[in-house]
């Protein structure tokens, strides 16, 4: 990954630290976060969040007009970006993504790729898929219909956040079995 995005010219570093395999957790001492935590990543980390936001959206809207792609797998494992979320997939953990592009004036430019249902939270004027609407409110979801027309989701929606994989997700809530007679 390195090699591939170093030839690309991009802003990349790669640290490898003696004795760690690729991925560990325990640095110090046991569960310290590893791999994700340990103190060049906390740096890292400490100078995105501190940057003065202008590559960044606020509860008040996008300050960038920049372009920027939300690409997923798994709907259930992933957030939203720029106030777009995708909640439910064509064809499901295939690979997923909306192209985002806002501007002051023209508002939200969605391009998607395998999305039948998602998200909107941010206010404004969207073109999904070239189908124009606007969300007045703090959140509006929009489903593709069967003549590839972006729309209010159907009642009785069976799938949802909560339905979709990976199986292991059914221990994270109570539940009772029941059987026999």
């Amino acid at each position: 990954m390195y090699r591939l995005l170093h030839d690309l010219n991009a802003d990349v570093s790669y640290h490898e630290l003696p004795g760690k395999e690729h991925w560990w957790w325990d640095t110090e001492k046991e569960n310290d976060g590893g791999a994700v935590n340990d103190a060049q990543i906390r740096k890292f980390m400490k100078v995105v969040i501190d940057k003065d936001g202008q590559e960044s959206c606020s509860k008040d809207g996008c300050d960038q007009e920049r372009d920027v792609t939300l690409t997923l797998q798994n709907p259930a494992s992933q957030g939203s970006l720029r106030g777009v979320h995708v909640l439910l997939q064509k064809i499901p953990f295939r690979s997923t993504s909306v192209h985002i592009r806002h501007s002051a004036k023209d508002g939200f430019e969605l391009q998607t790729e395998n999305v039948q249902c998602l998200r909107l939270t941010q206010k404004g004027t969207y073109q999904i898929d070239g189908h124009a609407m606007g969300v007045q409110d703090d959140g509006k979801e929009m489903c593709l219909n069967d003549k590839a027309e972006w729309t209010l989701p159907p009642t009785g929606l069976t799938r949802n956040m909560r339905t979709l994989g990976p199986a292991r997700r059914v221990f994270e809530a109570p539940f009772l079995l029941v059987f026999g007679e």
